[in-house]
């Protein structure tokens, strides 16, 4: 049988077990490689079955960059042991399988041989052999068993019923997200407009405590200003009281003596006032300091005390009541 190329066989457990041939003059020997859910170490996410029918796309080949194909007889008879089926291709099959594309790595010491009416597998390396059944699956074999082709019509059709079972709980899913996407939406222009309603309140109250600033700043500026009046009112009353007073003293007849005159000195600390001024004792002081000041204008606009023989002298008593007699210094001091 040597002179089959690009063949398959696809091997159960149940198809193979190990062998001792009787006959150990090999010949006619084809070098294969053994394919199985191991072989693609570096793309788990690929079933095998996909690369054997061809269900692969071109891009999904291209990315594989190295298979195991170098199976050992204990690795071969542990796949039996826990039920895993694989594939035995030789090196023509392989070549299609991977369009061509030359692979790292691609070793094998097994070889197919069909000797004593059997087919085998001889791992030449380890000397040993195993038997299994199975028919040849070649592109130039015209016996290709029917129930093979169903096999693979079979598995393209099952594993289109799970792409398309896939792709239907992927569209559910994408309704699922897109649903909840729609409902996250809503309660996002909820709070939107919440926060909104919120953040008006916020400018409002604020705008309020402004207003309420300024009001409580006017009525303080009013406070003030109404004890700036207080103050004012204060020194007018007391400024009318002294005119009184003055008017009083002029507007009355003198009613004392001529023995009664006296003269009272006026002086200041900085020696510029030094008068006498001729006044009755009964006269208020009040009435003497007008007539100080129509001598001084300048002294009206300081704030002034007069003291006369060590004491304050106080300007709505008369000159007796203060003690100031006849030729007594009246001393001026300005206050700052």
């Amino acid at each position: 049988m040597s002179h089959h190329k690009d063949f398959i066989f696809h091997l159960y457990p149940q198809d193979f077990e190990a062998y001792s041939p009787a006959n150990i003059a090999i010949q006619n020997m084809i070098k294969v490689y053994v394919l199985c859910k191991y072989s693609l170490i570096n793309n788990p996410y690929i079933n095998i079955k996909d690369l054997i029918h061809n269900l692969l796309t071109a891009e999904e080949i291209k990315n594989i960059k190295s298979i195991k194909t170098d199976f050992t007889y204990n690795e071969i008879m542990s796949l039996k042991k826990n039920n895993i089926d694989f594939y035995i291709v030789d090196q023509e099959r392989l070549s299609k399988l991977f369009l061509g594309i030359n692979l790292k790595n691609v070793y094998s010491n097994l070889c197919y041989i069909h000797l004593d009416g059997k087919n085998l597998l001889y791992f030449y390396n380890e000397i040993h052999f195993i038997s299994f059944k199975g028919t040849m699956q070649s592109n130039s074999n015209s016996h290709i068993k029917l129930d093979k082709i169903l096999e693979n019509i079979n598995y393209a059709n099952d594993k289109s019923d799970k792409i398309k079972k896939i792709a239907d709980q992927k569209i559910q899913y994408q309704v699922y997200e897109i649903e909840h996407l729609k409902k996250q939406l809503e309660e996002f222009k909820k709070q939107n407009e919440s926060l909104k309603k919120e953040n008006e309140a916020l400018k409002n109250n604020l705008a309020k405590a402004n207003n309420i600033n300024l009001d409580v700043k006017k009525y303080q500026e009013k406070i003030k200003e109404n004890e700036y009046l207080k103050d004012q009112n204060i020194q007018l009353k007391y400024q009318i009281k002294e005119l009184n007073f003055i008017l009083q003293s002029v507007n009355e007849e003198p009613k004392v003596s001529l023995n009664d005159i006296i003269v009272v000195n006026f002086i200041s600390g900085d020696s510029s006032i030094h008068c006498g001024i001729k006044c009755f004792l009964s006269d208020t002081f009040a009435s003497i300091e007008e007539k100080l000041y129509k001598r001084y204008e300048n002294h009206r606009d300081t704030n002034n005390m007069f003291t006369a023989n060590g004491k304050l002298v106080l300007r709505f008593k008369t000159l007796k009541e203060n003690g100031i007699k006849d030729g007594d210094i009246v001393q001026l001091i300005v206050q700052e």
